[in-house]
């Protein structure tokens, strides 16, 4: 049971929707978007798709892809360039897994999976239901506002030893309004 005596009132909600059970919520949400995103990292390895797979992977998406700015992109910027692009994308998945499931700069692991997502959106124009993408993107964007690495993750000893990381570390919940009158400083 939660002892409410320490929220202040104006925090304090009733039932399943108190402050603390909201932020657990985001939490769920965090692990969630992290295990997804660990799934499709281990299955994007065994595709080979950090390697030489990655060039056929991205040709495929580029050929017959309704949006033409987007194909031109894919065959003039990512293809020429195949091999630095999957190095990095070998090494930014695995990051991005790992920093929500541990809640280490959460904003910016959720922004980089958002960017993964919307990418995956553009290439399967016209070939997927593009709603999956747009909700992963949806989702991502709230775990990295809320802060949710600030509950049972790093980003909380993180805040707490350095205060000025700020926005890195605390999403949009770390940002003042200085014409609010209770406003505190991060």
């Amino acid at each position: 049971m939660v002892n409410d005596e320490k929220v202040p009132a104006r925090d304090r909600g009733s039932g399943l929707v108190s402050a603390r059970s909201s932020t657990l919520y985001l939490v769920v949400l965090r692990l969630l978007m992290g295990y997804i995103l660990l799934a499709t990292a281990v299955e994007n390895a065994g595709k080979g798709l950090f390697g030489s797979g990655f060039r056929t992977f991205v040709a495929g998406w580029a050929q017959g892809n309704p949006l033409g700015w987007y194909s031109g992109f894919l065959e003039t910027a990512v293809l020429p360039n195949w091999q630095l692009v999957a190095l990095f994308q070998s090494i930014a998945e695995p990051a991005i897994v790992l920093a929500l499931l541990v809640g280490l700069f959460t904003p910016l692991a959720s922004l980089g999976g958002a960017f993964f997502f919307a990418n995956l959106l553009l290439a399967s124009w016209g070939k997927e239901w593009p709603w999956t993408y747009v909700n992963m993107i949806a989702m991502l964007l709230i775990v990295g506002a809320s802060g949710s690495g600030r509950c049972l993750g790093l980003d909380y000893f993180l805040v707490r030893r350095f205060p000025r990381l700020g926005v890195l570390c605390k999403g949009l919940s770390g940002v003042t309004n200085p014409r609010r009158s209770d406003a505190k400083s991060p």
